[in-house]
């Protein structure tokens, strides 16, 4: 089929994850192991010969890193790709440095903030998973340093808000090393629209493409020689800090008034960013978004919607939305207080 419309099939990507365990009582396994007493992991088994048939016929194997990790190198075929999945939090550098050590192409995959099925902020009413992170909004994706997975460990903490320390000393990769690309991910088991999908994947998918195809220079560098990082271990230093707030404006513009317009022309129902906002003690209302380009509105003891600007005083109950200023959606409501 493939060959047929002129697109040879070069990469077969297997699953090979989360494989089940009722498989292994049927006739065939249990006469297999009556065979090859010393076989003692099946799914390692299963793996290497679909590896193999693939390699026989010119086809690279690609498949899920916890699925690999229950194979033998010397059974697998010399080219192979793994996508690195594990959380950045539980040492998931060590995964993908492993196999990448091993000379197999890695794709980083790491949940933590390449799934798109997580929400964007932590709040009963944005959708989402959040098994591996809290949530995960375009300026996480924009800050991910995916050449050196171990240094997230200084800026973000775990999926329960705690700091935790990612040692690289004994699992660093060999020099010259390095990844072979970076992958976003949007599991469908609660998405029930194209709308939801659109809502899920725009736009922190481009700020995923952004770290892909470019390496920002306060990205900090990966040290072969192995390091520890924590919260205080401090090599992500004030001015690379600087330089990445810096770079996020730029970007956050460009998707303000260039991307999401472009968006919005094709139809893409894009998620429209929540208004950060609070009252001062004067009554004085200060409100702004995360990315430009949005009014903001704001409604006083549910009276009408009104638009924000400078020096507004409130009463009451308040509550604020943004307004795309391009479709006239409506953001996320909040009450202010």
């Amino acid at each position: 089929m493939h060959d047929q419309v002129g697109v040879p099939l070069k990469v077969y990507h297997i699953g090979a994850d989360e494989t089940a365990g009722a498989w292994l009582n049927s006739p065939a396994c249990l006469a297999l192991k009556q065979s090859q007493p010393e076989l003692s992991d099946f799914n390692g088994y299963f793996i290497e010969k679909v590896s193999q048939f693939l390699a026989q016929k010119n086809i690279e194997v690609a498949a899920w890193s916890d699925g690999l990790n229950s194979t033998q190198q010397s059974k697998m075929p010399k080219k192979v790709q793994a996508n690195a999945w594990a959380m950045l939090s539980d040492n998931g550098h060590k995964v993908a440095h492993q196999h990448a050590n091993l000379g197999w192409q890695v794709v980083i995959s790491a949940p933590d903030v390449t799934y798109f099925d997580f929400p964007y902020q932590a709040h009963p009413k944005e959708p989402g998973n959040h098994w591996a992170s809290r949530a995960i909004d375009s300026r996480k994706v924009f800050e991910f340093m995916p050449d050196n997975l171990p240094a997230h460990a200084e800026i973000w903490p775990s999926v329960l808000g705690q700091p935790y320390e990612a040692d690289d000393s004994e699992s660093m990769l060999k020099p010259g090393v390095s990844f072979y690309g970076l992958q976003g991910h949007l599991w469908s088991e609660m998405i029930r629209s194209d709308q939801q999908a659109h809502y899920m994947l725009f736009p922190r998918l481009l700020a995923l493409a952004e770290r892909a195809w470019h390496r920002a220079p306060w990205e900090l560098a990966y040290d072969y020689q192995g390091k520890k990082y924590h919260k205080s271990s401090g090599y992500f230093d004030k001015q690379q800090a600087f330089e990445r707030e810096q770079d996020w404006l730029r970007f956050a513009s460009l998707l303000a008034y260039k991307e999401l317009p472009k968006l919005a022309q094709a139809g893409v129902f894009y998620r429209i960013p929540t208004v950060a906002a609070s009252i001062d003690q004067q009554g004085y209302l200060h409100a702004f978004t995360s990315i430009d380009g949005f009014d903001i509105q704001y409604q006083q003891n549910n009276g009408p919607w009104l638009l924000y600007q400078e020096n507004i005083k409130v009463t009451g109950a308040v509550r604020v939305r943004a307004k795309d200023t391009v479709t006239g959606r409506k953001g996320r409501m909040l009450s202010v207080k």
